[in-house]
């Protein structure tokens, strides 16, 4: 027992240390708030005078703090690791012996590592030093000691009640084992010659991480949130020392984590301090709101010199500011019932804003859109004139939007746009009757059409090759008015147009002269062989030979064979129709006759000669076919 006071008399007796310092310094450290943050974050208590910093607290804390001051002033921080002598002992031997463990991790870290009669000493920048301490420990100590250099981790958040000098002591002198708090890696470090000992250590310092997460709270809120540390810590601290004497709890802010650490000895109290912030936070956020204010509507809010956001501030007796971090936003600020009612005006000041200038927007089509416009746009000036109203028309998105003016004047805007959409659909519907007339005028001619042809085809004949006749359809002449959609109105003229063409066809189907007339011009002999295979046709199947040019509806550019094309197409084309065999073709068609081309050079007729196919037909026999560049392939005569 007594061996265990005095440890934990040792373990939490207080010290003092003092930091000297030049004028420069004092001056830097006097303008900063640094010495109070670093005081409130090592548990310890800080003085400074003209030529010194006085430090006072457990002997950890202090040489923590202290190496925090070094930092600010010289810009290197001192780390280090304690070790027992007989550990420095066997570091200091295998380093002389190969000090390129060190040198390792100098280059990889930047920090410089040396080793002292009491403790590995790491300097540098604050992050490469505890880069470099996690690597000693991890890839060094492990190896040289291991199970005899042990780390328990935790948050951060738990620091502060896992660095319990006292329980600590009393862990230590139960195990027999050297135990400190390191804050640089978050960790428990726990040393020992005796593997065994490390290890029943460690259970204990997890058994106490246990305990002390029951004793503690963390509050961590969102980037949005931020402006909440302030609140809570208030104005020098006065809120944050408020809490702590009204819930016997400790607040611990960690400002860049946006988190808030509570802590007690007990759960209900750990409980009762939750509470109380939770309902600081809730009045905070009804005496600070944010709106958001559309980017385009900021200039008209803040007003010329700011009048618009100073008359909304003077009217509600609020503060109303623009954030820095989100332009667009505004924060007010004030009691509860006045920031109420400045919400409410700004909200009402958005929705009109929005009204005027968002507008009402509706979808049109093409159609609909150019009867809103009218002639040079006069119909939507004169809409746009008569209520004061703003309207713009896109015609990729086919929109309309009515903006600006009083509700009743967009309102009426769109009344007359309503207007014009229903005068175009009223004036859609009649072209149907004349559609309905057309089909029965077609049907007559159809008819006159059809006996005309009884009459004529029964006693004329067509010959093969002759372009004079013409072969007509009776039926065509109504063909194009397939799909025609006919009133109710129409429904007698349209029965009757089909009637009408059902007396045309059957009296077609009486006769049936040109019909089988027709049918007999689609192929003609080529030779007196007998042998259908070497036949071909005058005309492509179905081809209609007319004289005249009757297609009116045919769209520009079509393209046609007779007219377009190469020499040589056009003259194929007539071949296929008439039998005729052009100059330009007839080296093709007949390669052994005595034509011009047959004199040419071989290099000349090698390229139509690598045109004609030879291939076998049903029977085995041999036949010759011109295949062109684009597919199209022709049976040629038998030589």
């Amino acid at each position: 027992k007594c061996r265990i006071r005095l440890i934990t008399t040792i373990a939490t007796a207080r010290v003092v240390e003092n930091i000297d310092i030049d004028l420069s310094q004092h001056e830097k450290l006097s303008k900063s708030n640094i010495i109070k943050k670093i005081s409130r974050l090592t548990n310890t208590q800080m003085t400074l005078n003209e030529t010194s910093i006085r430090v006072r607290g457990m002997n950890d804390d202090v040489r923590y703090a202290k190496a925090n001051i070094e930092e600010n002033l010289t810009g290197v921080y001192h780390g280090y690791i304690h070790l027992e002598a007989s550990q420095l002992s066997r570091v200091k031997s295998a380093v002389a012996k190969d000090p390129s463990h060190f040198q390792r991790i100098h280059a990889s870290t930047g920090a410089e590592v040396i080793h002292e009669s009491d403790a590995i000493h790491i300097f540098g920048k604050r992050s490469n030093v505890i880069e470099a301490k996690a690597s000693v420990i991890a890839d060094f100590l492990s190896f040289m000691l291991p199970r005899q250099l042990q780390t328990v981790k935790m948050h951060k958040t738990l620091l502060k009640s896992m660095g319990d000098p006292g329980r600590l002591a009393q862990i230590a002198t139960e195990t027999g084992a050297s135990i400190c708090l390191d804050r640089d890696i978050n960790s428990v470090l726990i040393r020992s010659d005796d593997a065994n000992i490390c290890d029943k250590a460690v259970g204990l310092v997890n058994s106490m991480m246990v305990e002390c997460q029951k004793l503690i709270v963390v509050m961590k809120f969102d980037s949005s949130d931020s402006w909440l540390m302030s609140v809570i810590v208030g104005k020098g601290g006065s809120s944050i020392k408020k809490l702590e004497k009204e819930t016997e709890c400790s607040f611990d802010i960690i400002k860049d984590e946006r988190t808030v650490v509570i802590l007690a000895d007990s759960e209900k109290l750990v409980q009762a301090g939750q509470k109380a912030l939770d309902n600081m936070i809730l009045q905070a956020r009804k005496e600070c709101i944010f709106i958001y204010l559309p980017e385009s509507a900021l200039p008209a809010f803040i007003g010329r010199g700011g009048a618009g956001i100073k008359k909304i501030a003077a009217d509600n007796d609020v503060q109303v500011d623009r954030t820095k971090t989100r332009p667009s936003t505004i924060c007010i600020k004030g009691t509860e019932s006045c920031v109420t009612n400045a919400r409410n005006a700004v909200l009402s000041w958005v929705k009109a804003w929005e009204a005027r200038h968002i507008g009402i927007t509706i979808d049109l089509t093409e159609q609909q859109i150019t009867s809103i416009l009218g002639k040079g746009g006069e119909t939507v000036r004169s809409i746009e004139k008569e209520t004061g109203c703003n309207i713009d028309v896109d015609r990729q998105q086919l929109t309309l939007t009515v903006k600006y003016g009083k509700d009743a004047n967009r309102d009426r805007a769109i009344e007359q746009i309503e207007a014009v959409i229903d005068g175009e659909a009223t004036k859609g519907a009649e072209p149907t009757v004349g559609k309905a007339e057309l089909i029965g005028e077609h049907a007559e001619i159809a008819i006159d059409k059809a006996e005309g042809t009884t009459e004529t085809d029964s006693s004329s004949s067509y010959a093969p090759g002759d372009p004079s006749e013409e072969i007509v359809d009776p039926s065509e002449d109504i063909a194009g008015l397939d799909g025609v959609e006919v009133g109710g109105d129409d429904e007698e003229v349209a029965e009757a147009a089909e009637g009408a063409a059902d007396e045309a066809k059957s009296k077609e189907e009486e006769t049936g002269v040109a019909t089988e007339e027709a049918e007999s011009a689609e192929t003609v002999e080529v030779n007196a062989t007998g042998d259908e295979s070497d036949k071909t046709v005058d005309h492509p199947v179905g081809q209609l030979l007319v004289t005249e040019k009757c297609d009116d509806d045919k769209e520009e550019g079509e393209y046609k064979p007779e007219i377009n094309g190469t020499d040589e197409g056009r003259q194929l084309y007539q071949w296929l129709l008439t039998g005729h065999v052009g100059d330009a073709i007839a080296d093709i068609v007949y390669p052994d006759s005595d034509s011009e081309s047959s004199n040419d050079s071989d290099d000349e007729c090698s390229d139509d000669d690598d045109l004609v196919v030879i291939k076998k037909n049903e029977k085995g026999e041999e036949v010759r076919y011109y295949e062109s560049e684009s597919g199209f392939s022709v049976r040629l005569p038998a030589e």
